[in-house]
């Protein structure tokens, strides 16, 4: 019989990470006092239409009610009213940025820059809308004359240090957020970045460490709480991962990933019950995520439910149609389900993305040798045993459908 190979993995991070400037979410308290800001403020303005600062602080009402395109029609009229003001130029950009126009953002931090070339913040967010336009290099050197003008800016750092990761100098992005969390202990998103990359270099107790100091600074942080447990499971320590990744969710419902960690790690602890309930929340919080699809069709597969799974990993590869094991475990379900036509396609699919997939070729020769397609089947097969001499080997010409790599 054909084999079954279970993959089972947690998804990659997209952990480096810029800091911008975005308003933070209210509680509806706070929404109905900034409302009450924002009418006052729209009166101020009425009765003095030329006072920059009066526009300027409407702009900053309305962005942090989240209203971006009426915060861009103040920071507007505040830049017509002054339009030297460097801060009012650099505050446009921000809100345009929030409303998705980066092009018009670029051109208001060059104008905050034309007014002053000393305006830190418009240099770095300056940086920020370049690396929006995949203009790595460009933002690095903004970010890198941010800090040589002003070395203690903490946030530039981080920035610095983002980029300097995509550009694969680990380094310099280590020293960048190592500085970034000297000046300000609190920054964040700094110390996930600084954990994460150490992680990826194998320094996985300092990761731990610098995890666990993210935590206590600020316990209700659901990320860091996320990236620990990652952490500690990469170290082994399963149950510590696990809970942190209850508490993660606990503190952030909405957290997708920390569903998906927990419930690939429930899995591992033979909880399936309780690991496809939190994996069918990961997928229904976010439904482009295709480990999660992929590791709950595994789990469902694994509980007899293979039509369930399936569906899942279909989704996988509706999301990503060059996730090979989802390609491989479909034909490996196709087949089952009697569509040898159909499952000697995905296979085909599955070598096509890797072409040093040995159960891939085993499959499709054996199904082919089933079909009397004797001389393409040995070929296959031949292929498997070259890629994976000692496993066939051992087996001969058939393998278990319960054996696992």
């Amino acid at each position: 019989m054909f084999v079954d190979v279970e993959t089972f993995m947690e998804p990659v991070r997209d952990a480096y990470q810029s800091l911008g400037a975005h308003p933070e979410a209210r509680t509806l308290k706070e929404k109905a006092v900034l409302d009450g800001q924002i009418a006052q403020l729209r009166k101020a303005v009425g009765r003095t239409p030329s006072d920059a600062q009066a526009h300027r602080t409407l702009g900053d009402a309305l962005r942090a009610r989240g209203n971006a395109a009426a915060a861009v029609a103040a920071y507007r009229d505040a830049v017509r009213c002054a339009p030297d003001d460097a801060e009012a130029h650099n505050a446009l950009g921000v809100a345009l940025a929030d409303a998705g126009k980066a092009d018009a953002a670029l051109d208001a931090y060059h104008a905050a820059l034309g007014c002053d070339p000393s305006h830190a913040w418009a240099r770095n967010n300056l940086g920020l809308a370049l690396k929006a336009r995949g203009d790595i290099d460009g933002a690095v050197a903004q970010w890198r004359e941010t800090v040589t003008r002003l070395p203690d800016f903490a946030e530039a750092r981080n920035n610095l240090g983002a980029g300097l990761y995509t550009l694969r100098d680990f380094d310099g992005a280590i020293y960048q957020w190592r500085e970034a969390l000297r000046l300000q202990p609190a920054l964040g998103v700094a110390r996930h970045n600084l954990a994460n990359v150490l992680s990826d270099l194998g320094q996985e107790d300092e990761a731990v460490a610098q995890f666990e100091e993210a935590v206590r600074v600020n316990p209700t942080d659901a990320s860091a709480r996320n990236d620990l447990g990652l952490a500690l499971k990469a170290q082994g320590d399963i149950d510590g991962a696990i809970t942190q990744w209850h508490q993660a969710v606990e503190l952030d419902p909405r957290l997708a990933d920390a569903h998906h960690n927990l419930g690939a790690a429930l899995y591992l602890r033979g909880m399936p019950q309780t690991a496809q309930s939190e994996l069918r929340e990961a997928v229904r919080l976010d439904p482009d995520n295709a480990w999660a699809h992929f590791n709950m069709g595994v789990v469902l597969s694994n509980q007899g439910m293979l039509a369930a799974a399936m569906t899942q990993w279909q989704e996988t590869v509706r999301v990503e149609p060059d996730f090979v094991a989802a390609q491989f475990y479909l034909g490996n379900g196709l087949y089952k389900q009697g569509q040898f036509a159909l499952a000697i396609s995905r296979w085909r699919e599955t070598i096509r993305l890797d072409a040093y997939h040995p159960w891939a070729y085993f499959n499709l020769g054996y199904a082919l040798r089933n079909q009397g397609e004797l001389t393409a089947a040995q070929a296959a097969m031949e292929q498997a045993m070259r890629l994976n001499p000692a496993a066939f080997e051992q087996k001969g010409p058939m393998l278990d459908t319960d054996e696992g790599k």
